[in-house]
């Protein structure tokens, strides 16, 4: 082999080793930009996703609250409703001196 060909197949093979390291470079960088680029976004969706969730967990609690302290502490009855008088009273005394032992949820009316 004579010495043009010996250069020219050095030229070529050199040719071909800067193609595929460029190549691989451009892969390399044009990957992670999109794997960087993916991950961004995920991440922000996420945020969105649970950011609303926290939100709305936190609106449903302060509306359970708020419920729970204008309903449940003072229940607005009719004044004439005996039942219902007769309810609160009986659940109130519950809560202070608790349910009997042998109390099987039954309750006898003495007087109409």
């Amino acid at each position: 082999m004579t010495l043009r060909p010996k250069i020219l197949l050095r030229v070529y093979l050199l040719t071909l080793l800067i193609i595929v390291v460029m190549s691989v470079t451009y892969y390399y960088l044009f990957t992670r930009d999109v794997r960087e680029r993916s991950h961004q976004n995920v991440r922000r969706t996420f945020d969105v996703v649970f950011d609303d969730l926290s939100a709305r967990v936190e609106a449903v609690r302060s509306k359970i609250d708020l419920f729970v302290q204008t309903s449940l502490s003072r229940p607005k009855i009719n004044s004439d409703d005996k039942t219902a008088d007769l309810y609160l009273k009986r659940a109130a005394q519950f809560m202070v001196q608790g349910v009997p032992d042998d109390w099987d949820g039954i309750e006898t009316l003495d007087h109409k």
